[in-house]
Formats: C-alpha cells, structure tokens, sequence
C-alpha cells in the first residue's frame, strides 16, 4: 500500500529543506545557500513561481518548482507554458512522489491558464531532472 502522500504549497517551515535542496544540515556551505537561495525564490512568487512540497507522515520527501516560461532564468523558451525547473524526491523511489508533485504542478498550469507544461530533463547517470522519468510520466499510457 502506497502511503498518503500530501502536497502543499511551500511554509515557512519547508524553506530549508526546499533551499537546500534537500540537503538539511549537511554542510556550512550548504546552509549558506539555502538563505541566499530562499529570498530570491520568495520573490519570485509574485510573478507566478510556485514551490510544491510533499510530505508523507508528516516528512518532507520532496519539492517542484514550476514557473512562467517568460521569467525562467535558464531552460526553454517560449510562451503561456510553465516550466519545471527543479523536481527532487528522497528515499521516496516508487512510492509516487514525484507523480504527485507533477501532477500539482498540472494543475497550477491550469489555474495560470497556461497552455501545457516543459521541462528540461537529461539522459544520465545522475539524479537530476532524469528524462527517462518524465518520458514515463507523460508518454508512456498508463503510468
């Protein structure tokens, strides 16, 4: 049984761990980032950047955030899309986090009355934005 998974528009209380990328109290450096990192992503919510947060039995398992095509600072070009920018699960492997956080990240297109989502996604051996989970998520039927 998969367990409840809750997704949440980012808290106070989730900003380290979204600013950090995960990475809470790893390292001095890190931690310094995340601070430096938070007030830009706070203020980019005014154009529409969106941080989802999920939770599974109160615990952060992962963070998406999407934002209006026109102000992503790197990535694709175009228009009326939003763009995923960062998408980070932990020790949450095929338990449907990431699905979950896509999906929000749907449905925050649609309320912004965008026309679809993109990503930037790569083929590698490394655990950021792999293409081979988006190319399941959206092409492959019935996943």
């Amino acid at each position: 049984m998969k367990p409840e998974i809750i997704i949440r528009d980012m808290q106070p209380d989730d900003e380290e761990f979204v600013g950090t990328c995960t990475h809470v109290g790893e390292s001095e450096e890190g931690t310094a980032s995340c601070w430096r990192r938070i007030p830009w992503l706070r203020e980019q919510q005014q154009y529409d950047l969106r941080i989802k947060v999920a939770l599974i039995d109160g615990k952060h398992t992962g963070f998406l955030y999407t934002m209006p095509v026109e102000i992503a600072p790197c990535g694709p070009k175009g228009r009326e899309l939003m763009v995923i920018q960062c998408l980070s699960a932990t020790k949450a492997a095929g338990q449907g986090v990431g699905r979950a956080l896509v999906e929000a990240a749907e449905e925050e297109a649609h309320r912004q009355q965008r026309k679809g989502i993109v990503v930037t996604a790569y083929y590698h051996d490394f655990w950021f934005m792999p293409a081979y989970f988006f190319e399941k998520l959206w092409i492959q039927p019935g996943w």
